[in-house]
């Protein structure tokens, strides 16, 4: 859960940074290497903890991991278009970063609740 808590801290970052009024160049290109390496690893994240929940069927859980993806940008997408259309691109951005930062609180919450992501580095002995 450590993991999952450090990238998204540094997604939510990344967008935030975009939600500033003004932006040195350095710093947006900073962001978007932040956005990229924290979007990898949440991807990867996402592929092993589908692989380890649906280890009957792993191609299963890669599916199911990438349709998940796909239907949060599907979704996302127009929705920070409208928010940038009716308010503006930083107002996008900070929406984006406050959701973002709830994972932060959930993910502690789904661990204490029991239901959090199975581990990762447990190897089981055949």
């Amino acid at each position: 859960m450590r993991t999952l808590r450090i990238w998204s801290a540094l997604w939510a970052l990344s967008l935030g940074l975009l939600a500033l009024p003004t932006l040195p160049t350095v710093v947006a290109l900073g962001s978007a290497g932040i956005f990229g390496a924290a979007y990898m690893a949440l991807t990867g994240l996402l592929i092993l903890w589908g692989v380890a929940d649906m280890a009957d069927d792993a191609t299963a859980g890669v599916r199911a991991c990438f349709l998940a993806l796909g239907a949060g940008q599907a979704i996302a997408t127009p929705m920070a278009g409208v928010v940038a259309d009716v308010w503006s691109l930083p107002a996008a951005f900070a929406l984006a970063a406050t959701g973002s930062l709830a994972q932060l609180v959930i993910a502690p919450a789904a661990e204490r609740a029991g239901t959090s992501p199975p581990p990762l580095l447990h190897a089981e002995a055949s």
